[in-house]
């Protein structure tokens, strides 16, 4: 029996998931999927169709914050990583990120 390839299989499951409806679960995956390979604009718009869909999380917050950040959407960023902390205060590396976002524009507006 011949064994297939994890990228072949990855490959797949994502041709399953475009072909299936919009859902919370689709785009955040697809979103996901978008972020690892780094095309950002693709992310960004999956992300935001799950915030649509009713899938707020901190994970799909995160992520868009990120991919936020990877375009130049800076005020869109720091808005989002705050969403999530308003969820899960309990997420040092993302303090420690939003802070390092804010601080530049803390000096800008002395």
């Amino acid at each position: 029996m011949k064994r297939v390839s994890p990228s072949v299989l990855a490959g797949a499951a994502l041709l399953v998931l475009l072909a299936a409806a919009p859902s919370v679960e689709r785009s955040t995956l697809l979103g996901a999927a978008y972020s690892s390979n780094g095309q950002w604009a693709e992310a960004s718009r999956e992300l935001r169709a799950a915030l649509d869909l009713g899938g707020e999380s901190v994970d799909v917050l995160n992520g868009l914050g990120w991919a936020s950040l990877k375009l130049g959407e800076r005020q869109d960023a720091i808005r989002l990583f705050t969403r999530s902390l308003d969820m899960n205060p309990d997420q040092p590396e993302i303090r420690r990120l939003l802070d390092g976002l804010k601080a530049p524009l803390a000096g800008a507006v002395q």
